[in-house]
């Protein structure tokens, strides 16, 4: 009797390893599903540029394009936005932002000297 029992045993350890060359890899293990991530919160700031006339804007030194500039993104801190004009000179701004904060940054061309200005005489002055 012990020698059919030892046959059976010997007969299902045989046939497993004749299969595929391999005996069948455990069930995996159940994976745990992801936990949803937060969507993180957009920290970056915006600026509205203007300025009349148009004019090309640098943001901390970089190109940012020509006035009006509508929703220019920039990271919480201090930057310097420069309004390039090459009739009046350069005029820069340094602007902070907390974070997620929006601010508007306008600087029009000053008047110059060649350009006309309403001239009225002044009180007493005689007209030729």
């Amino acid at each position: 009797m012990m020698h059919s029992a030892y046959r059976a045993a010997f007969a299902a350890v045989v046939s497993g390893m004749i299969g595929c060359g391999a005996a069948e890899p455990p069930p995996a293990a159940p994976v745990a599903a992801a936990a949803p991530e937060e969507p993180v919160a957009d920290e970056t700031g915006q600026l509205e540029i203007m300025c009349n006339p148009p004019t090309p804007v640098l943001v901390d030194g970089k190109k940012a394009g020509t006035t009006p500039i509508s929703g220019f993104r920039v990271a919480p801190g201090s930057h310097d936005v420069t309004f390039v004009d090459e009739l009046t000179g350069n005029r820069t701004m340094t602007i902070s932002l907390g974070p997620g904060e929006g601010r508007a940054v306008v600087s029009d061309r000053p008047p110059t000297a060649s350009e006309p200005v309403d001239a009225k005489p002044a009180k007493g002055a005689k007209k030729k």
